[in-house]
């Protein structure tokens, strides 16, 4: 037992055998009349601790199946491919006939919006998942660019910004910006409200996603947890 957990009541494991029976797939409301109603008020109780939206909204969202406000992931390499998948779909999704990245393809998105290429910007002690994650996606491992950081384990972001010019100059779109909130190799934490601010003003351009990735306890041995999205424009209902 753990040293802050009491002794397990004989009855949990019963119980909970019953509540596995019962709700099998979270995914599915018919599959789980119980679990799903409460992860749905639990991801808006997160949702309103970011975005502190007005009581009606939550009232308004937070059981309704046709919105969602967030998912739940089992830790940081399905959290931080959820995120990029979401920025990848919202940047290059459909619009003036075409269908969207998701049903046609990178190259056809690609062309369709007229780039030669997008990229996503990740600080170079940025997780290791985020390198997977492109290459997941379908993005390419080539087109994640690192950026240096600074004696403090910070990324530098005077070089995030020339990178960007850089890059729109080269008309590669910048697809998501991520920045870490506790580095796995010092627990750094990025300049967040800058990075944030950039992404804003990209944003104002094309849908730009700012990814602030909270890492995993400096002192545990598992690391990495859930990604925390403070989107500039997550989309939210």
């Amino acid at each position: 037992m753990g040293d802050m957990t009491s002794v397990t009541p004989w009855f949990v494991w019963p119980l909970a055998e019953l509540l596995i029976a019962l709700n099998q797939n979270l995914v599915k409301n018919d599959a789980s009349r119980m679990l799903t109603p409460l992860e749905r008020q639990a991801l808006a109780m997160l949702h309103a601790l970011v975005y502190n939206r007005p009581k009606s909204f939550y009232e308004e969202h937070a059981q309704n199946i046709g919105t969602t406000l967030g998912i739940m992931t089992t830790g940081g390499t399905l959290s931080n491919i959820c995120a990029l998948w979401v920025a990848r779909n919202k940047r290059l999704g459909p619009w003036s006939g075409f269908a969207g990245i998701q049903t046609e393809g990178l190259p056809a998105a690609i062309a369709h919006n007229g780039y030669a290429g997008v990229v996503v910007l990740a600080s170079e002690f940025a997780h290791h998942s985020i390198q997977k994650a492109v290459g997941v996606l379908g993005l390419g491992e080539r087109n994640l660019i690192s950026i240096p950081v600074d004696e403090s384990g910070r990324m530098k972001v005077d070089h995030l910004r020339k990178q960007v010019a850089e890059c729109r100059a080269r008309n590669r779109s910048v697809l998501a910006i991520v920045a870490t909130a506790g580095t796995m190799d010092c627990g750094s934490i990025d300049d967040l409200a800058e990075i944030g601010s950039m992404g804003q003003s990209l944003a104002k351009r094309a849908p730009t996603f700012t990814w602030m990735r909270h890492g995993g306890c400096p002192c545990s041995s598992r690391g990495n947890t859930a990604t925390v999205s403070l989107a500039s424009n997550w989309p939210t209902p």
